[in-house]
């Protein structure tokens, strides 16, 4: 599941009541709260602009890092900070401002903290290799939020159909697009899903946009069929994924 990171969410409670579950606010999160509201009369926070996920077996094996090490990039937002500095889908955050990163919470509290307008070092894993690169933080807009989760009419027959997967998929035109209701113009869209397969296990369902094959980019049924020939089952194909629900995030196909 990869979560959204503009930084921080308001919290929200749904039942409107106390459901008698007690809340520990960490002693320092509470007083820079404290001196926001003092100094501001209001909480300003910082955001990157990322949608992340956590690292978990599977994932760990292919990005190269281990269980809990950092939080992988799946999705980098237009004009946020994480553009400017170039983060791509597939980098993994190990470190920021000097503390290591262990998963989307973990990152989530040292973002919000940050002072907004100032740059800060970052360490990414891309390609197998550590980078430093510079973040500037920006204040988290008013109303972000995700896109809307793609709905409206299901697509069309399939371009192609790979049984070892589990899957078919088409070419996602500008016409599939708006029927689903998404602005993506990049991947291919999974048409079917064998409730059997290990697509299936891995969380695929039809309407999901594919985008990537491991670090290929994938914009047709072609491209997808070239892309998967030296990938191996038994080992697992990682997928760059915008699911149904309007999410994006990576998942490893496995057959076990």
């Amino acid at each position: 599941m990869a979560v959204l990171m503009p930084i921080a969410s308001p919290l929200r409670f749904s039942s409107g009541g106390y459901d008698g579950i007690g809340f520990a606010i960490p002693i320092n999160m509470a007083k820079w709260v404290a001196e926001q509201l003092i100094e501001t009369g209001q909480v300003k926070r910082a955001y990157l602009g990322v949608t992340i996920q956590p690292v978990d077996g599977k994932l760990a094996e292919q990005f190269g890092v281990e269980v809990g090490q950092g939080a992988i990039v799946s999705q980098v937002l237009p004009d946020s900070p994480a553009e400017k500095a170039g983060l791509k889908p597939g980098d993994v955050i190990l470190e920021f401002n000097g503390e290591k990163v262990t998963g989307p919470r973990n990152l989530q509290g040292i973002v919000e903290r940050l002072t907004i307008g100032r740059s800060y070092k970052m360490t990414i894993l891309r390609d197998g290799k550590r980078r430093s690169v510079d973040v500037t933080v920006r204040q988290m807009p008013e109303n972000y939020a995700l896109a809307e989760a793609p709905g409206g009419a299901e697509p069309k027959p399939h371009e192609g159909s790979f049984k070892d997967l589990g899957i078919d998929i088409q070419d996602l035109t500008p016409e599939l697009a708006e029927r689903l209701g998404v602005k993506e113009q990049t991947g291919v869209v999974v048409t079917s899903v064998d409730p059997n397969s290990p697509a299936y296990e891995a969380g695929l369902r039809t309407g999901a946009i594919i985008k990537q094959v491991g670090k290929r980019k994938v914009n047709s049924a072609d491209e997808f069929r070239e892309a998967i020939k030296n990938e191996s089952l038994k080992d697992g194909i990682l997928l760059l994924v915008r699911h149904p629900s309007g999410g994006t995030g990576f998942v490893v196909v496995q057959a076990e």
